[in-house]
C-alpha cells in the first residue's frame, strides 16, 4: 500500500513506480489540499486506487485532483467501476483519468439515493411525547 505523507501529504518517488498489488491510497480534505505522489520516472498503475474524503470536506464537481505524475504512466486499477472510484466514507464518486503523464480524480458526483450503499440507521436524538388517542365514532 502506498499512502502519501501526513493525511494529506506529497510523496517523492525517485526511478519507476509499479504498483502491481496493493492500494494507492489519496485523501482529499479541500480543493487544495489532497495526497500526492510525483515519480521522477515511468509508474505501472495496479492493484486497488482508494480515496477517502477527509474533515467533512465535499468535492465540486468541476473540482480536479492531479493525485500522481510520472514520466508515463499505464495500466488501471481492478476496482474501478467502468471509468469511476467509489469514495470510502460517502456515497459518491470520482472519474478517474489515465493520462499519458498523469492521474487525475474529477467530476465528483453523489449518487442518487436509489443508488447509496445502505448503512445502518442512526440513532435518533429526538425525543417523544406520547399523544392522546380519541377513539373515532
Amino acid at each position: 500500500t502506498l499512502a502519501p505523507g501526513n493525511s494529506p501529504d506529497s510523496t517523492q518517488v525517485n526511478g519507476n513506480l509499479a504498483l502491481n498489488s496493493g492500494a494507492l491510497e489519496i485523501e482529499l480534505a479541500a480543493s487544495t489540499t489532497f495526497d500526492t505522489v510525483s515519480v521522477s520516472g515511468n509508474v505501472i498503475l495496479g492493484g486497488e486506487l482508494r480515496a477517502r474524503i477527509l474533515d467533512g470536506f465535499v468535492p465540486d464537481h468541476g473540482d480536479v485532483f492531479t493525485v500522481l505524475t510520472g514520466a508515463s504512466l499505464s495500466g488501471s486499477f481492478s476496482n474501478l467501476s467502468g471509468s469511476r472510484v467509489h469514495v470510502d466514507g460517502v456515497d459518491g464518486s470520482f472519474l478517474v483519468s489515465v493520462n499519458p503523464t498523469a492521474l487525475v480524480l474529477s467530476e465528483f458526483l453523489v449518487a442518487p439515493p436509489a443508488l447509496q450503499r445502505r448503512r445502518a440507521p442512526m440513532p435518533s436524538r429526538l425525543a417523544f411525547v406520547p399523544a392522546s388517542v380519541t377513539p373515532s365514532q
